[in-house]
């Protein structure tokens, strides 16, 4: 895997964060994770990225693909998670995604995308991490 040095992505005990150009960083404490999928899509700045739920309202976290540290930030989160972490859209066609952790969930499409392009986290998916 290439590496994008313009962003770092790093799990901790605690939280996993991504820092970026221009400032651009988040926080998201291991806790709080619901969902963790992929996405390759045109409309995303970096066009292949994990992404990150953190409770069933849709809001959700990306970092690139190629972030310097995604590796051992893959390997970290699967001890915290208790799978495998293994991505497999690099080569996918774009506005494609796919479910990696909760294994309930898994390889099921993350995304859905509407008329003008805009993409969403399916229903489905937020439906089962509300759950308790």
């Amino acid at each position: 895997m290439s590496v994008c040095h313009a962003a770092s992505i790093v799990v901790d005990e605690e939280s996993v964060a991504l820092f970026g150009p221009q400032d651009a960083h988040w926080r998201v404490p291991l806790a709080q994770i619901r969902a963790i999928g992929e996405v390759r899509s045109g409309s995303l700045e970096d066009a292949h990225c994990l992404a990150i739920l953190i409770d069933a309202s849709g809001v959700w976290f990306q970092a690139p693909i190629r972030a310097s540290g995604m590796e051992q930030s893959l390997q970290r989160l699967a001890v915290h998670c208790g799978a495998a972490l293994v991505l497999g859209l690099d080569r996918a066609v774009t506005d494609s995604s796919r479910v990696l952790w909760p294994a309930t969930l898994a390889n099921e499409p993350l995304f859905e995308w509407d008329e003008q392009g805009r993409m969403s986290v399916r229903a489905h998916v937020l439906r089962a991490i509300s759950k308790p």
